[in-house]
């Protein structure tokens, strides 16, 4: 028998990651995959969430409060809690893309580290940082694409050091994997690197090695390793977590 999923949009991690509602939509999924989509208003059901989730009783009602606001979830008559399928949250959101992740029920227990791997596993796969206005590229999913961490502070609207984090947390968790990406840097030396650190250049243009491409540097992204200079570029990521496209709701004119 096949393990069961959800296909959660990629856009609603991001959302949960911008909008700081990793609790709120970790309590959407949680009732999606354990009681379907409802469950009566009674304690048993949430103590069960609870457990399942990892967070507290009080936490479990303060999420679901807010998906009654959003429209994610609703309540009957019959005192029974339903909750939007996927397909509607997709829609109610005004989402513009297909592509998912899927949750198994191990992800539950690093949701955050879930919702940041699917985030960039899709940057990777889409390879250029998800800033295209047209329908999202396919690339192979073994894809590695160097993701800086401006475009992580950018897009979720973090600092510099939770962008840093959410990547190492991703990592750590197994969504995705790092890998250093050193260019070499030509016509310089260490005592220039040096130089240019003591007397605080912001900005200086630099040639590859064995390329006539230049490029525009910090000096502090500059290393040396046996008398050679590399420039520290954003690091190769490689996504570990499974993405798929699903059907995306169109509006009939």
């Amino acid at each position: 028998m096949e393990e069961k999923y959800l296909k959660v949009p990629v856009e609603m991690a991001e959302f949960a990651l911008r909008e700081r509602k990793v609790s709120e939509i970790n309590t959407y999924l949680g009732l999606l995959f354990y009681h379907s989509s409802k469950c009566e208003l009674i304690n048993k059901p949430f103590n069960e969430l609870s457990n399942f989730l990892g967070l507290s009783i009080s936490s479990i009602y303060s999420a679901v409060n807010w998906l009654e606001k959003r429209d994610w979830m609703y309540k009957s008559d019959s005192k029974r809690l339903y909750s939007r399928s996927l397909k509607m949250v997709h829609q109610l959101e005004r989402w513009k893309y297909s592509r998912c992740a899927l949750l198994y029920k191990k992800d539950f227990e690093t949701m955050k580290a879930f919702m940041i791997g699917a985030f960039l596993s899709s940057a990777v796969k889409t390879g250029n940082m998800g800033k295209e206005k047209g329908r999202q590229s396919r690339r192979p999913l073994t894809t590695r694409y160097p993701v800086s961490l401006s475009f992580i502070e950018d897009t979720l609207n973090v600092s510099h050091k939770t962008a840093y984090n959410y990547r190492k947390l991703a990592e750590k968790h197994n969504y995705i994997k790092m890998e250093s990406n050193l260019v070499q840097i030509e016509g310089i030396t260490l005592n220039d690197v040096k130089g240019m650190k003591q007397n605080n250049i912001s900005k200086v243009r630099l040639n590859v090695f064995g390329s006539d491409r230049t490029l525009l540097l910090s000096p502090n992204q500059l290393r040396t390793n046996k008398g050679k200079v590399f420039a520290q570029q954003p690091n190769f990521i490689y996504p570990l977590i499974h993405l798929k496209n699903r059907k995306v709701y169109k509006p009939s004119h």
